[in-house]
């Protein structure tokens, strides 16, 4: 009986060898890509953007701490491939963006070194009549193998966007606990005449940081409409008031300050026309500090140049096979 004997050439080993580490590669950076899932926190004392990390599916909650729920939240679900997204400003809240899919920068470089690989392999086996060991070949999968590499540290630099949030306790005190002067006359405010204050002070308020506060009357009823002015004493000229007529009140604010330099101090002051025993204030403080919205120039410029080198590579390779193909056929006529 005859034997079948199959017979591959070294040249096609390697061939197949670079298809396959380059696919592998491409598959494993696509899948680092895809789980990779962002979240974002930004502060909205000013207007954000982020650049460079914009994935096919993306969430937005603006979380407004001016409304009477304190986490009331505004969602929005975006699909789509964009670059980059818009944060307008909102002087009482922040935003949450949480980031998941693909980022189209990444699916754009892995497909063109995909498509080189591919359009090198086919060059080589397109009857050039070039045979041998390939070692541009060679060379253009490890070529290709460091462009994708180069990726990880892009999509890794993603976590590291947004800002840091430090959340300090929610302190709420009862003004029976709280020490108050009895001032020694009826001193006259804007809607009547006040006999008692309370004074509540707040140390060491990073700059930038989001404050709400909040009055509550409990069981305590008063004639005139109970005065709360909130001050800071770091700054200059901003003050800010809430009137409560036997009603909650509530506000939030980003208070002055950059978030590099140093703390600030809020000055609470509560004047009512009698003592007040039920009723109850209380503050909350989230800080944000540092701060990144988009990669930086290394991550996002290195995969980018080298696919450039290895798209001129690849090119000048095909047109040296060309050559040597066209060559070799004059030759044979």
């Amino acid at each position: 009986m005859g034997s079948i004997t199959i017979t591959i050439s070294v040249e096609k080993l390697a061939v197949l060898a670079s298809i396959l580490v380059v696919t592998a590669l491409s598959t494993w950076i696509l899948m680092a890509d895809y789980n990779a899932s962002y979240t974002w926190i930004m502060p909205l004392d000013s207007a954000r953007s982020i650049a460079g990390y914009w994935k096919t599916s993306t969430a937005i909650g603006i979380y407004d701490l001016g409304f009477e729920n304190a986490n009331y939240s505004n969602t929005l679900i975006v699909n789509g491939l964009f670059s980059e997204v818009f944060l307008d400003r909102v002087d009482t809240g922040y935003a949450i963006v949480v980031a998941k899919g693909f980022n189209p920068f990444v699916l754009l470089i892995t497909a063109m070194v995909l498509a080189n690989t591919l359009l090198a392999a086919a060059g080589r086996l397109g009857g050039t009549g070039v045979r041998g060991f390939p070692l541009g070949l060679v060379f253009l999968t490890l070529l290709a193998s460091a462009t994708l590499l180069s990726l990880f540290p892009y999509i890794s630099e993603g976590y590291t966007l947004g800002f840091s949030v430090y959340e300090y306790p929610v302190k709420e005190y009862f003004f029976r606990d709280l020490p108050y002067n009895q001032l020694s006359s009826n001193i006259s405010l804007q809607l009547g005449f006040y006999r008692f204050v309370y004074n509540v002070t707040v140390t060491n308020v990073p700059g930038g940081s989001l404050v709400r506060i909040w009055f509550s009357p409990g069981n305590d009823t008063v004639l005139i409409p109970t005065l709360i002015y909130i001050e800071e004493e770091s700054a200059v000229n901003i003050t800010r008031l809430l009137v409560s007529n036997n009603n909650e009140v509530f506000t939030a604010f980003y208070v002055s300050g950059s978030r590099e330099g140093g703390t600030g101090v809020l000055r609470i002051l509560i004047f009512s026309e009698k003592q007040l025993n039920s009723s109850s204030i209380g503050y909350y403080v989230l800080s944000f500090h540092g701060g990144k919205s988009g990669s930086s120039i290394a991550a996002f410029a290195i995969p980018i140049v080298f696919t450039l080198v290895l798209t001129v590579f690849n090119v000048l390779t095909l047109r040296v096979l060309a050559k040597a193909g066209s060559g070799r056929n004059a030759l044979s006529l």
